[in-house]
């Protein structure tokens, strides 16, 4: 048995969403439910768990005021992505991988989704955080096989449940073609959209979905998480979802890193500037970062951000135990004093340039020197 199939979706562990549990399994209760419904907030807080916590509960044959129950056979296969009347679309690169599928025949089977043989890694592992070293993007082709799906008679359920994650990554075709189908629902159908950029979504999907609004996790949600369900020791986690700004997905991905090698490295470069910055780039004082993935540089623009944000919070007298680097404190007091609201401003700007930048396939190297340097031209350097 998976441990994912231990662990089915049921709203009790859908952790620091109270609003948004509480609206779904009220409506889940009583009936009243909308054709569409859009899920919007922070990346990685549990808007995708929800839509299939949602789903469990739409063909869940537990009691009525207990579903999802997690334990009965519709709750367990759709815990393992193998429910006919549940069909799933996330963000994929290349598009090729649905094509590849659907040319064996998959796309005809009756509940079939184009990401199942990619979902084998979430079933093992609740927690698991997919990365993409390109960005990925929700096909046109997915986007028809909902179409056939949605129009199909139920085959166990009572309802069928249509999820796209990530809606943000459509095509402009896609995005219309999903609106054609939120226009002419199927019969006992309901469809989940989920986005961590709402303006990115077409404002006629937005205004067809009932939007659910989703929250940055607080920090002592993620990091008890983080102990009770991943066994990372307490000390380890409350480093991790400091600097997780909200994010549970962000706080698992940081696992993966030395956190505290990509720490000192950032908060090294922190309060360099001019030629003394250019100077420890140019050396090999700082490693060999030029080789640096997408990954780590996103990292690095993480820890940066909390720093500048701990600088401006003491400048607005924020206590001490409210820093996420309160180890640094008096580094963290000298900067406070030296650098204006515009400048730190300036400097956030320019991080967050950094993540959609290496999102955008720039070079992570051209893209980190530019945001620690100043030079808002080298965002446009020369692609992977």
């Amino acid at each position: 048995m998976t441990e994912r199939s231990q662990t089915p979706f049921t709203f009790d562990r859908i952790r620091g969403q109270a609003r948004a549990v509480t609206r779904l399994s009220e409506s889940v209760r009583s009936g009243r439910l909308s054709q569409a419904y859009l899920f919007h907030g922070p990346w990685g807080v549990g808007k995708t768990t929800t839509a299939l916590t949602l789903a469990a509960a739409l063909n869940c044959d537990g009691p009525a005021g207990e579903r999802p129950c997690g334990t009965c056979l519709a709750c367990r296969k759709i815990a393992r992505f193998n429910h006919p009347d549940v069909t799933f679309m996330m963000p994929l690169y290349p598009a090729s991988l649905w094509k590849e599928r659907a040319s064996k025949g998959s796309a005809d089977e009756p509940g079939a989704s184009p990401v199942a043989a990619l979902l084998s890694e979430w079933v093992a592992d609740p927690f698991h955080v997919f990365h993409w070293t390109k960005r990925p993007s929700i096909a046109t082709e997915w986007v028809l096989e909902a179409k056939r799906e949605s129009v199909r008679k139920t085959f166990e359920g009572r309802t069928k449940v249509i999820i796209f994650s990530g809606v943000e990554t459509m095509g402009v075709e896609a995005s219309n073609r999903i609106l054609k189908m939120l226009e002419e629902p199927g019969p006992n159908t309901v469809f989940v959209l989920t986005t961590s950029r709402l303006h990115q979504v077409l404002p006629t999907i937005r205004s067809r979905c009932q939007r659910l609004a989703f929250t940055e996790l607080p920090a002592p949600v993620i990091e008890e998480t983080l102990v009770d369900e991943l066994n990372v020791p307490a000390a380890s986690a409350t480093q991790l979802a400091a600097l997780a700004r909200g994010s549970l997905a962000r706080a698992v991905m940081l696992l993966d890193e030395n956190v505290a090698e990509v720490r000192r490295w950032a908060l090294r470069v922190a309060t360099l500037e001019g030629d003394a910055l250019i100077e420890c780039l140019s050396s090999d004082v700082l490693g060999d970062w030029r080789r640096w993935d997408a990954r780590r540089v996103r990292h690095v623009a993480e820890v940066l951000m909390t720093w500048y944000r701990d600088v401006l919070g003491l400048q607005h007298g924020a206590a001490a135990d409210r820093l996420v680097n309160r180890d640094a404190r008096k580094v963290l007091g000298s900067e406070a004093k030296r650098l204006s609201v515009t400048a730190i401003g300036s400097r956030v700007k320019r991080l967050e340039a950094l993540v959609q930048a290496v999102e955008n396939q720039v070079s992570p190297s051209h893209a980190l020197f530019a945001a620690l340097a100043g030079s808002e031209a080298a965002f446009q350097a020369p692609r992977r």
